[in-house]
């Protein structure tokens, strides 16, 4: 039997009135704005409100307004404070690495550089790279800081190259702001960023930005790997999937809504970025590629076991990239 509310309505409908209410608090303040976005009754909302107000998860703004009231503030700032990167999104940045086989990195914006706060290595690959967490990165030759620099406004991203300089690591690297803009463009109209050998020679990155609750830009992740395991063409394949990822990142760091990155990814990602995944191609044709995007989506198949290229000696490797 279910257990009523004072109201005659099931405890579990009366709780989920309330949170539909709190949830549409944030961004609509009249009752009557509350009622249309929950479907809820004004009768409805105005009781649910007033419940909220005694217990300072609302507060009468005057002139007929609603705003978030104090508890629910001192629960997000308790949240933010201990707020646990790698707990949170470790699930998502594993899935990634398993699907893919390559290195997954997670930075932050901090200052007029990126700061590596979680990285996935597989194991079983012979080589590792030389990131690190705690490591701090350049925004204009990184996978990372190219998909972050495209989520910031403009004359912000610009702040930023004049601040920490675009100084040349290898001979892609883009040096030049008129060339940037360029980049950030195509970065905003795909959604992804792509480190083409720009910040250390053989190495290839994938990166995608993702949000907060407020929506705004706060870091970015990337899949890397060595130039030879994935071509610049594969790489162009992989950026739906990076992206994909973000945005279930963003999720949980509360992002909502069209967004700023949204906006960033082709209509096709957008509107079902789900639906993306990868499969191995038939390597005996050479100009097959080794994935091609589907409208399905089973999982993306590890890419270490893929048909490529013999790999270099680990000591090889270990010497191009020290750990």
């Amino acid at each position: 039997m279910k257990e009523l509310d004072g109201n005659g309505g099931s405890q579990s409908g009366a709780i989920g009135k309330t949170l539909a209410v709190l949830g549409a608090l944030p961004l609509n303040h009249r009752l009557s704005a509350i009622a249309e976005t929950t479907g809820l009754p004004k009768s409805t909302v105005h009781r649910i409100l007033k419940s909220l107000v005694e217990h300072g998860f609302a507060r009468s703004g005057g002139d007929g307004q609603y705003l978030p009231g104090p508890q629910i503030l001192s629960i997000a700032g308790q949240v933010l404070s201990t707020f646990d990167y790698a707990l949170q999104l470790g699930p998502a940045l594993r899935n990634l690495q398993d699907r893919t086989g390559f290195t997954i990195h997670f930075a932050v914006l901090a200052g007029a550089e990126a700061v590596y706060v979680e990285k996935l290595e597989n194991t079983d690959e012979p080589y590792r790279m030389a990131s690190r967490v705690g490591t701090r990165l350049r925004l204009h030759c990184t996978a990372i800081g190219k998909a972050i620099l495209a989520g910031l406004p403009a004359d912000e991203a610009d702040q930023l190259l004049a601040q920490a300089g675009m100084e040349a690591r290898t001979a892609n690297t883009i040096t030049t702001l008129p060339q940037m803009h360029r980049e950030l463009e195509r970065v905003r109209e795909r959604g992804y960023a792509i480190d083409d050998e720009e910040n250390e020679a053989s190495t290839r990155c994938v990166g995608a930005a993702v949000l907060d609750h407020r929506g705004r830009v706060i870091g970015a992740i990337s899949v890397s790997t060595l130039t030879f395991l994935l071509t610049p063409e594969e790489a162009e394949q992989l950026g739906p999937v990076v992206v994909d990822t973000a945005l279930t990142l963003s999720a949980t760091l509360g992002a909502t809504g069209e967004s700023r990155m949204t906006s960033h990814v082709p209509s096709a990602s957008r509107a079902t970025p789900a639906s993306f995944h990868a499969v191995i191609g038939d390597r005996s044709t050479p100009s097959q590629p080794l994935w091609s995007i589907t409208m399905a989506r089973p999982s993306w198949p590890p890419i270490v076991t893929a048909v490529r290229p013999p790999a270099p000696s680990a000591r090889t490797v270990q010497t191009m990239l020290p750990t």
